[in-house]
């Protein structure tokens, strides 16, 4: 026998089956029929739809059609909870309003529901309402003012960059009249020069004929002389002797001038300035505030959001006063890596090591292999993506720096601290699972570090940085300080090859030199401490300058001018000592870290 699936009598539902209600049954209706103009539950449906097969039924996904609940309640007195319910009653001990469901169903036990009526009464007695009122309506003059305000700080924004935009173009024209000037200038010099030369070459011709027409009348009077007798003979040789006297003398003093030649000598010192330089000036914002700031309760969203402003300003932005200085004058924003504090520690000594390892150098394969420079045990270690040894190569000295050259690739800076005569960059090849070095380059200078970008290789010679290409062959020297011993220690190039930086470990600075030699900045921190030894350099294919701290057991991140340290990635004595090198590895966003005499490797991943 089919059985009635009656609702429970307690339930409250925003639409009851009529048939169900006739009956005092409290059922939830599902259905509406709009000729009926009832509603039915699941069973009553049914029952509906044997006597009235031409009526057509809409279910509950065609609510919108419905017609509206027993009670069309203002939005301002609807319970929020139950849709269709007015709001009857308060309850203190809560502060919330309710509707008799409410108060039936979750406040029933509460000691002190009033009823609105009675609440009324108490807010006129006590004029809160009133006070309500003059807020909402300060409040809404306040936000009125505000919303000026910030209309007349577009307006003030878009006129203060129109200015500016204006004296940007009027600079750059004054720029350009400078330079016009200037290319006035040398072009009058060198006509006037060209004027001055052609007529001194011009005299010096004309004199040049002269005497060719004096020799010439002097060989007819020798050959005259031939003729004659007596002491006319004698003063005819004497003239001549005179004139020819005269002549070589002249002759001698015009200056020998076979081919001239005008070169021009650019003055690199304006192409090195305005290369170091990112813009025309500095791009600075001043955000103006109430007076009222500092009792405002919103005094710290004000102060975030001149701090969002300094991130979007190019150099400075002044917030109350106060300058929040950015060193750097790149337009480019760099990300700054973020690594969990999760450290992972894998061993990388082999049976054969006979000395506790320190990795000097780390690169990455295209495979996800790893490269290691094992300076303790001179050896250059393969690793797997598991971080498992699986293969070696064996220097004849320290290998004390590595760079890659392509993804299946390195080179590496051997030196022998013991024999003063061996300087030498291997390069060594990934080949499956071995090591096969590819080629070596001896030099006369020490090879303290190697950097490598676009066929061009960077040696550091603990006082000096050349440039090298990859054959060997010397391009030029770069850069040189030979006040103190390791003022180029270790160095690392940008990924276009515009920026170098170099360490100098004896004053514990970073200096970033352009590719002409010049300092474009010098950065000295105190968790810089390499004290004399050579520090992990590392720039990542997407520009990002790692930086190993080495006594103070920091790696920091420094912007790519090479201006300030953007933040430190791991930190700690118990995370990394006296770190020798670091790798980001791009196939799995983590940092790999080497270590002075340390037998683990570190990995790290980013957040």
């Amino acid at each position: 026998m089919a059985s009635n699936p009656v609702g429970d009598s307690d339930s409250v539902y925003d639409f009851n089956c009529t048939t169900c209600e006739e009956n005092d049954l409290n059922t939830n209706a599902l259905f509406y029929c709009d000729k009926c103009s009832k509603f039915y539950c699941h069973f009553c449906v049914g029952l509906h739809n044997q006597l009235m097969k031409k009526h057509t039924v809409l279910g509950r996904e065609n609510m919108k059609i419905w017609p509206v609940s027993k009670t069309t309640v203002q939005p301002v007195a609807q319970c929020k909870q139950h849709k269709n319910e007015t709001i009857t009653s308060f309850c203190e001990d809560h502060d919330s309003l309710l509707c008799h469901v409410c108060h039936v169903y979750y406040h029933k036990q509460c000691g002190n529901v009033v009823l609105l009526i009675d609440k009324v009464k108490a807010l006129k007695t006590k004029e809160d309402f009133h006070f309500l009122s003059r807020n909402i309506t300060t409040l809404q003059e306040k936000l009125i003012e505000k919303t000026h305000g910030l209309d007349l700080a577009l307006m003030s924004l878009h006129i203060t960059c129109k200015n500016n935009l204006e004296e940007i173009r009027a600079f750059r024209k004054a720029i350009n009249c400078d330079l016009d000037e200037l290319e006035k200038r040398s072009i009058e010099k060198l006509v006037a020069l060209e004027s001055d030369m052609r007529s001194l070459i011009h005299a010096d011709k004309e004199s040049c004929e002269k005497l060719t027409n004096t020799m010439e009348s002097l060989k007819r009077d020798m050959q005259e002389i031939n003729n004659e007798t007596g002491s006319l003979y004698f003063v005819i040789y004497k003239n001549c002797l005179e004139q020819f006297r005269d002549a070589e003398l002249s002759f001698d003093n015009i200056t020998p001038r076979d081919e001239v030649t005008v070169s021009f000598n650019p003055n690199e010192a304006i192409k090195r300035t305005m290369s170091s330089m990112s813009a025309l000036g500095k791009i600075a914002i001043e955000v103006s505030m109430s007076q009222d700031v500092n009792n405002h309760p919103q005094k710290q969203q004000s102060e975030n959001i001149g701090n969002k402003l300094s991130v979007l300003s190019e150099n400075e932005i002044k917030v109350k006063d106060k300058a929040f200085q950015r060193h750097d004058n790149s337009s480019d924003t760099i990300e700054v890596l973020k690594m969990t504090t999760k450290l992972t520690q894998h061993p990388v000594r082999m049976n054969g090591d006979s000395k506790t390892c320190s990795i000097s150098g780390i690169s990455e394969t295209s495979g996800g292999q790893l490269l290691i420079a094992d300076k303790g045990n001179k050896k250059l270690k393969l690793l797997d993506r598991t971080f498992r040894v699986v293969a070696e190569y064996i220097f004849p000295a320290d290998p004390v720096a590595m760079c890659s050259i392509h993804s299946g690739q390195v080179a590496v800076a051997v030196e022998d601290f013991g024999h003063h005569n061996l300087h030498e960059v291997h390069f060594i090849t990934v080949n499956g699972s071995d090591l096969v070095k590819h080629r070596m380059l001896k030099f006369e200078h020490k090879c303290f570090g190697v950097a490598h970008s676009k066929g061009d290789l960077y040696i550091a010679s603990f006082t000096e940085l050349f440039h090298y290409n990859t054959n060997g062959r010397l391009v030029k020297k770069i850069y040189d300080d030979k006040t103190t011993t390791w003022t180029v220690a270790a160095c690392a190039v940008s990924p276009d090859g515009d920026r170098l930086y170099v360490a100098n470990s004896a004053c514990n600075k970073l200096l970033t030199l352009n590719k002409d030699g010049i300092v474009l900045a010098e950065l000295k921190h105190k968790a810089l401490e390499w004290i004399c030894s050579i520090p992990g350099l590392y720039v990542t294919g997407a520009g990002h300058v790692l930086v190993c701290g080495g006594w103070s057991n920091i790696i920091l991140q420094v912007d790519e001018d090479g201006t300030e340290i953007l933040t430190e990635l791991i930190t700690g004595r118990n995370a990394a000592t006296r770190p020798m090198s670091v790798c980001f590895r791009n196939s799995s966003s983590t940092l790999v870290v080497g270590m002075k005499e340390d037998n683990n490797i570190l990995v790290c991943r980013s957040n």
